[in-house]
């Protein structure tokens, strides 16, 4: 899949794709631009409904663009899936089954891990890098300085996280702390702020030790969860698996549509898309044309920009040679 991404890349079809959407973004421009500059002349203007659909347009294809720009990393440098959650949670146990060998200490004493551990693995040909965290402390606070730093870095691995996969002691964690409609430890409170709408999934461990009566819990019933035992190896497949869906979810797109491109493509897509919601809100409120084509000229720069191609003068060019202005 990564090898046909990159062939499609040379190929020029990302090129492609934008240069067809610009050319659809600069017909509804130049009637845009017609309306404000030659407002005297008697021909074809632009219907509001004609410009919502373009924009539409644009916006579900660009999200895609960007959707596919993430699958293509993944596959291309490797997936960031972080472990994250309370002492003696059973992370570093875990981290050492999904590889198959003692990689991380595992220890009984609760904040063995200090500082995150990473290490590459193949997940079904998906390259992923799995973080092992320093552990959070609840009902208490942190035993020193280096491991509040430890834990301050454990926040940060979140932060750049692909997915976060949040552990659950299961020997901890009673039926009336799942039920409660709030969460009752303040650092998982802040934990799943930090994640906010990051994938991400609920992890019950020591599944041989204890039975969830009530699992995910009510303060995150909509979140993805997986029990499992890290010690005995009982169900870290299911969470391999879990893993892979969120990291490569099914749009229904094939591999050579998920268009590869680079860290600056990326971020002009993001922007492109911001100012796409800046037009839609602008066309709510009933913005003027002469505003409107401020804003789509933008858009369109941002456009040009990802493939190299300037707009300065195209759509005027655009307007003189499809209307007839009367010359």
């Amino acid at each position: 899949a990564a090898l046909l991404q990159r062939v499609s890349r040379l190929d020029g079809v990302l090129a492609q794709k934008i240069t067809a959407l610009r050319a659809h973004l600069d017909d509804v421009r130049a009637k845009v631009v017609l309306c404000v500059d030659f407002p005297e002349e008697e021909t074809e203007c632009l219907d509001r409904n004609e410009l919502n659909d373009c924009l539409d347009l644009l916006e579900r294809e660009l999200a895609m663009i960007l959707a596919g720009s993430k699958r293509a990393r993944i596959l291309h440098d490797g997936a960031r899936v972080v472990l994250v959650g309370q002492v003696n949670a059973g992370k570093s146990s875990l981290l050492n089954q999904i590889l198959g060998r003692n990689r991380a200490l595992v220890s009984s004493q609760p904040g063995t891990t200090r500082d995150y551990l990473e290490e590459f693995c193949d997940v079904n040909g998906v390259p992923i890098r799995f973080m092992d965290t320093a552990g959070l402390r609840v009902a208490s606070i942190a035993s020193d300085e280096i491991e509040e730093l430890g834990i301050a870095r454990s926040h940060a691995c979140v932060a750049e996280a692909d997915v976060v996969c949040v552990l659950l002691d299961g020997s901890f964690w009673t039926e009336q702390m799942l039920r409660s409609e709030y969460c009752p430890e303040p650092e998982y409170a802040k934990l799943l702020e930090d994640i906010g709408q990051r994938p991400h999934i609920l992890v019950w461990n020591k599944l041989d030790l204890s039975v969830p009566a009530f699992f995910p819990p009510q303060w995150a019933i909509e979140s993805p969860c997986v029990q499992l035992s890290a010690s005995k190896g009982i169900g870290v497949e299911d969470l391999l698996v879990a893993i892979e869906k969120l990291l490569l979810a099914e749009d229904g797109s094939t591999c050579v549509e998920q268009l590869s491109c680079n860290l600056r493509q990326a971020d002009l897509l993001r922007q492109a898309l911001e100012e796409l919601k800046n037009i839609q809100i602008t066309m709510a409120e009933g913005g003027t044309f002469d505003l409107l084509a401020v804003q789509l000229e933008y858009l369109a720069t941002k456009l040009g920009e990802i493939i190299g191609v300037s707009t300065a003068e195209d759509v005027l060019n655009d307007i003189f040679r499809r209307f007839c202005l009367g010359k």
